[in-house]
């Protein structure tokens, strides 16, 4: 057998082990790094993709993140529960933040017996890369625990959705609603259980939203008219007015601008839904919610307006 044969073999043995184990892919990454570098692959087939089908059933991309893995995270440093989704999350993050992630996830499985998932360390690779200024391992240990406990509200808001609907929605009647939106009542009976459903009162009470003013970009604005609503991302877009009582500075085509929105049922699902890493031309200006998570840490993302906070205060405060 020659060694090609013999690495092979043991690969098999390797690759059944991966989905649940992140050393294993480490394992395996040393491996096929070998075989990949050195082209030994060629000994029977003309591709490395043919060499990784044929042999254990996996792409080559899937493979290739294995050997990421290898690469990018040493093998002293991946804990018995981590997993290849959570290695190959942070393999490409700059070094002080990949050492930051992987000593916090050590710790809490040290010290907590909920298991954590592929979600909650890409939420939180996300939020660390996008903070505005780096966090001590006290403030990044706290912000996993934030993330962790929304993820477990959010995992139990769905199990009760597909049982009960309306079990989780507030009756709008015991919401403090301002005066100017005490007629919502009449229209509705509950608070949005959906994305659909805000954006459904949204549209519904835009006359109302519209007379309201806030302040984006520094400049004291309010909504003018909605240009369209979608399903892709971003969700909507809105002609904004800048209330600008200088005529010098602004033309009148100058006081009106096109921002784009994104809407949440929760704010922190802008994070979960991987928006901010969008591929798309069109960025998002503003988020809208029905309720806002505060995460506890100042990042680059958009403003955020929450419309439950609107209907209990009269007010557009931007967060």
């Amino acid at each position: 057998m020659t060694n090609f044969e013999d690495n092979t073999k043991t690969l098999k043995t390797l690759i059944k082990k991966t989905k649940k184990s992140g050393k294993q892919a480490w394992e395996a990454g040393e491996i096929l790094n070998h075989i990949f570098a050195l082209k030994e692959y060629k000994e029977k087939y003309k591709t490395f993709n043919s060499y990784t089908s044929k042999e254990f059933d996996i792409k080559e991309e899937t493979a290739q993140q294995y050997i990421t893995i290898y690469k990018k995270i040493p093998i002293d440093m991946i804990t018995d529960k981590m997993l290849v989704s959570h290695l190959y999350t942070i393999a490409e993050m700059q070094d002080i933040l990949k050492v930051q992630i992987l000593g916090i996830l050590r710790l809490e499985e040290d010290e907590s017996k909920v298991t954590y998932d592929g979600d909650i360390v890409l939420i939180f690779k996300q939020v660390l890369e996008q903070a505005k200024s780096s966090l001590s391992d006290k403030e990044a240990k706290e912000l996993f625990k934030f993330i962790k406990k929304l993820d477990l509200q959010e995992n139990e808001r769905r199990k009760r959705a597909k049982n009960s609907p309306l079990e989780r929605a507030e009756r709008l009647e015991t919401i403090l609603l301002h005066k100017n939106y005490k007629s919502l009542t009449e229209l509705y009976h509950y608070s949005p259980i959906s994305e659909q459903g805000l954006v459904g009162l949204f549209c519904t009470n835009f006359h109302l939203i519209k007379q309201e003013t806030f302040i984006f970009n520094d400049i004291e604005s309010s909504f003018e008219a909605i240009i369209y609503i979608r399903t892709e991302y971003p969700d909507a877009q809105i002609l904004i007015k800048k209330e600008v009582r200088d005529i010098d500075i602004y033309s009148d085509h100058d006081n009106y601008q096109k921002i784009n929105i994104e809407f949440e049922l929760n704010s922190f699902n802008y994070w979960r839904h991987k928006h901010h890493e969008s591929e798309s031309s069109e960025k998002c200006d503003m988020i809208i919610c029905w309720e806002i998570d505060k995460i506890p840490t100042e990042t680059v993302s958009p403003p955020i307006l929450c419309i439950k906070e609107l209907l209990e205060t009269g007010k557009i405060e931007l967060h």
